[in-house]
């Protein structure tokens, strides 16, 4: 899968055949962090959004045709 890729650190995860109190048990632990554990996930959450954008696709597209 490539969410691991697109979220990294900075995301949660289900695995295939979780339930629905598996989520809940997921929120409720959102739902109890810290500010300073909420903060720390949101500066992940930037850092790990910082890797992705167009103009770096772009960029990185037209160094394979160029290769090519």
């Amino acid at each position: 899968s490539s969410l691991p890729e697109v979220g990294g650190d900075a995301a949660f995860y289900l695995e295939e055949g979780d339930d629905s109190l598996t989520m809940a048990k997921l929120i409720h632990c959102i739902d109890k962090m810290t500010k300073e554990e909420k903060a720390e996930l949101i500066d992940k959450m930037r850092i790990q959004r910082d890797k992705f954008s167009w103009s770096k696709c772009a960029n990185e597209t037209m160094k394979v045709i160029s290769e090519v």
